[in-house]
């Protein structure tokens, strides 16, 4: 159930958004197969990990969404995730360049 794991953000390395975004369909997948598994053995996620992932599941184009649960699953962990925004030109345009970042 480590998520963070899945997305691919780890301590002192910057992650791409892009990278992150290419994981989101095994992130929602497992944790879809975690709230199944919680409603058959009769126990419970945290409340907001649970909160934050069913947001992430009703938004599933949402990177917003998507980041806000991995930032959830990071406290849970006592982490935080950083991020860390700059420009680039790509294609001759003007664009942001996200990158994410684990602190222990």
């Amino acid at each position: 159930m480590n998520y963070l794991a899945i997305s691919q953000i780890k301590h002192g390395v910057e992650t791409d958004l892009q990278v992150i975004l290419s994981h989101r369909e095994k992130i929602m997948q497992v944790f879809n197969a975690a709230v199944e598994s919680c409603m058959t053995h009769g126990t419970s996620l945290p409340v907001n990990l649970r909160k934050k992932g069913d947001l992430m599941v009703e938004k599933p184009q949402s990177s917003r969404a998507l980041m806000v649960f991995l930032r959830a699953c990071a406290r849970l962990e006592g982490a935080a995730i950083l991020c860390r925004k700059r420009g680039t030109v790509r294609e001759g345009k003007q664009t942001t360049q996200s990158l994410y970042k684990l602190l222990i």
